[in-house]
C-alpha cells in the first residue's frame, strides 16, 4: 500500500511538471513574434488591398521597432557592464582597505593586551584604552538597473486622435 502511494505521489507531481511545461509551451506559441507570414489564414490575399497594405506597414513599423529597442538594450547593456566592473573595483578597493584596518586593529589589540598583563603581573595601574577599530568606509551603492522604455509615436498619435 505505501508503495502504491509513494509511485502515485511520484506519478502526480511528474504528471504537475509536464503540465508546466506544456503550458509554457503554448504559450510562448501564442504570443510568438510575428515574424513569417502577414496573413497566415491560408486563404488568398489581394496584394494591392488597402487591410493588406496597412498590415504590411504595420509589420515594418514593429520590426523597426524591435531593432530600435535591440540596439537600445544592447547600449544600456554595455553601459550597465562598464559601470558594475568601475564599482566592483571601488568595492575590492574598500574591501581591501577594510581588512587592511582589521589587521592592524587586531595587532594593536595584541599589544594592548600584552602590556595590560605586564602591567598586571608588575601590579600596576593600567591606564591604557583599549584600541577601537574605528570607522570603516560606507559600502559602495550597486549601480541600479536602468529599464528601457521605448518611443511609441505611433501610440502618441493614436491617443491625440481618440481625445479629439
Amino acid at each position: 500500500v505505501i508503495n502504491l502511494q509513494a509511485s502515485s505521489i511520484l506519478n502526480e507531481a511528474y504528471c504537475e511538471r509536464l503540465r508546466g511545461q506544456l503550458a509554457f509551451r503554448e504559450e510562448k506559441k501564442a504570443t510568438g513574434k510575428l515574424k513569417g507570414k502577414l496573413m497566415g489564414d491560408g486563404l488568398p490575399v489581394l496584394l494591392t488591398g488597402d487591410v493588406f497594405f496597412e498590415k504590411v506597414v504595420d509589420a515594418e513599423a514593429a520590426r523597426k521597432q524591435d531593432e530600435r529597442g535591440k540596439k537600445q538594450r544592447q547600449l544600456l547593456r554595455q553601459d550597465r557592464t562598464e559601470a558594475l566592473t568601475a564599482w566592483k573595483q571601488q568595492n575590492d578597493a574598500r574591501t581591501k582597505a577594510i581588512e587592511k584596518r582589521k589587521a592592524e586593529w587586531t595587532q594593536e589589540k595584541i599589544e594592548w593586551e600584552a602590556e595590560r598583563a605586564a602591567a598586571k603581573v608588575a601590579k600596576e595601574k593600567f591606564t591604557k584604552k583599549q584600541p577601537i577599530c574605528g570607522k570603516l568606509p560606507p559600502a559602495i551603492p550597486r549601480p541600479p538597473v536602468i529599464p528601457v522604455e521605448l518611443d511609441n509615436d505611433d501610440n502618441d498619435d493614436n491617443d491625440d486622435r481618440s481625445e479629439a
